[in-house]
């Protein structure tokens, strides 16, 4: 297809600009398919970068990609290159998400809208387990929601059990932000959760 061999001629074979050039052209195309499927190839290398200026040109592109998009896979794969592009997410191996970005954090995520950022933990939450996802919970969630409060308890009970304790007391305060009004026990029990990993801290 027209697509791949311009794929082809954009990663490396001594046609690199004109590669790009012409898949940039491609992502303008009429045709839905071939306007995503450019611009996906192009989100992918301008992020391969590895450069401030490349991060921000993915991100133009990504909005080609995930334009009334509803095919699972597609919007997967352009939440986890969104989140590598904000700096919070680096590749996912084996089906776990590793978190590092050396370049681009700082710049991209510090620079990136709180509702954006809240965005990102949203679909972080989605593709994390555990710990890692509670993590996201704390940074997505703005309003008191007992079933997220719970959630993060769990976690931080987990962390407190393996001796994480750090990591314990700020999930048992994500929780006690998180707990609405009228649940007096359940924020007493997590009130103490806290205040004993901070005590198990020194």
């Amino acid at each position: 297809s027209e697509l791949q061999d311009v794929r082809t001629r954009m990663l490396g074979l001594g046609f690199v600009d004109q590669g790009k050039a012409d898949m940039v052209k491609l992502a303008a195309s009429s045709e839905r398919q071939v306007r995503k499927g450019a611009a996906l190839e192009l989100v992918s290398w301008h992020l391969n970068q590895n450069t401030r200026e490349g991060a921000r040109e993915a991100l133009n592109y990504l909005s080609i990609v995930t334009d009334k998009e509803t095919d699972p896979g597609i919007t997967r794969r352009a939440g986890l290159l969104e989140a590598e592009d904000a700096g919070v997410l680096v590749v996912a191996e084996a089906d776990r998400v590793r978190f590092t970005h050396p370049l681009l954090a700082s710049a991209i995520y510090g620079a990136a809208s709180p509702e954006r950022r809240r965005r990102l933990h949203e679909r972080l939450a989605e593709l994390s387990d555990a710990e890692e996802r509670a993590r996201h919970l704390v940074l997505s969630t703005t309003e008191p929601e007992e079933a997220v409060g719970a959630e993060l308890e769990q976690a931080a009970a987990r962390a407190a059990k393996r001796g994480a304790q750090e990591a314990a007391a700020e999930l048992f305060s994500g929780a006690c932000r998180l707990t609405p009004d009228g649940r007096a026990e359940e924020l007493a029990r997590r009130e103490l959760g806290r205040a004993t990993a901070l005590r198990a801290l020194g």
